[in-house]
């Protein structure tokens, strides 16, 4: 893979270049968190973040976004916005392979044309995990914290300059942008330096080893029945998750009942309407059958399926748990008490 030097006092520049052809958007602080937003300057971007409150899975699969529009039973407008071409800058490389399992969701055996364009239209530009978060396992799941493919750009901070890895024929044609300077054998070896130390410092991790057997071989697991009793099934785990692509397809229709519009919005196993079909059956009442089924989808099911765990280590799960919940606990009690 090529790469080049690329000096601290240029990004800015890069980032102005950019902006010719594309929205930017960065991480940036709010309170005592990190969101994606849109961007102008170097100067409101913090690269040195944890992770951002949502993943930027929202830039291809938005929360909520309308359809089309009818009216008196005929479609007047289809919405058409999915053709603007962005660059997330400083993205992390858990949440870059998130991308490549939902590419396998609505870009493999069946394409969803609106997540299409849009993903054709996103440039990824990674920041490599030089200190990892403090709810991040990542290394466990193969994901980071230095990406080796899937990106654009990535660069690594070496003090004063970056190494930037060139991923894509996009991303060659960006550096150009901006003047670079070739890479060493010292700035090569610091690199892997810097990935050895990254590695050695994550304070969460998972034994992955037979963990798709292990899973299926304690459905009924006394831990489920444990953090089942704990969970408030607010949702908010999967809601964060880089990775969970469900969704539901509903209508608004005005007072009138003759307009309205046909929205497409995120939804999430934890609910207990999620899995309630028709006369009001559900085949996943209890809080613990539909926790067990977000922990275990993320990292066995979803192996069985597309030959990888759906997971990508981010920690958003555990963070963001009201009740402090942690998945890589689940599996180290499973694996301990068997």
């Amino acid at each position: 893979m090529q790469s080049v030097l690329l000096h601290k006092s240029l990004l800015g520049n890069l980032i102005k270049a950019l902006q010719s052809d594309y929205e930017v958007f960065g991480p940036t602080k709010k309170g005592l968190s990190y969101v994606w937003d849109k961007v102008h300057s170097l100067y409101e971007i913090t690269l040195n973040y944890d992770c951002t409150i949502l993943p930027p899975k929202k830039f291809v699969l938005p929360g909520r976004e309308t359809m089309f529009n009818f009216t008196n039973g005929k479609i007047t407008s289809i919405a058409s916005d999915t053709n603007k071409k962005q660059v997330l800058f400083g993205i992390h490389a858990c949440d870059l392979k998130a991308f490549s399992y939902l590419d396998k969701i609505y870009m493999g055996q069946a394409t969803d044309p609106r997540y299409e364009e849009r993903r054709q239209n996103l440039v990824l530009i990674a920041y490599s995990c030089i200190k990892p978060c403090d709810n991040g396992f990542c290394h466990s799941m193969g994901s980071g914290a230095h990406a080796h493919s899937g990106f654009d750009l990535q660069l690594t901070d070496l003090g004063e300059r970056y190494i930037v890895e060139i991923g894509s024929e996009a991303g060659q044609k960006i550096i150009k942008l901006v003047e670079t300077e070739p890479v060493s054998m010292e700035d090569r070896e610091q690199l892997a330096h810097l990935c050895t130390e990254s590695t050695a410092q994550f304070k969460k991790h998972v034994n992955t080893e037979n963990l798709t057997k292990i899973l299926f071989d304690n459905i009924n697991h006394k831990v489920w029945d444990k953090i089942g009793e704990q969970c408030l099934a607010c949702g908010q785990c999967a809601l964060v998750c880089p990775t969970c692509f469900c969704f539901d397809i509903r209508d608004k229709v005005d007072l009138t009942l003759k307009s309205g519009e046909r929205y497409r919005t995120w939804d999430v196993c934890l609910l207990k309407e999620f899995s309630e079909i028709a006369l009001g059956e559900n085949f996943r009442s209890k809080r613990k059958d539909r926790l067990r089924q977000f922990q275990c989808h993320n990292l066995a099911w979803s192996a069985e399926q597309f030959g990888s765990p759906k997971c990508v280590g981010c920690g958003r799960c555990i963070k963001v748990c009201p009740v402090h919940i942690d998945i890589t606990e689940t599996v180290s009690e499973i694996r301990e008490k068997g």
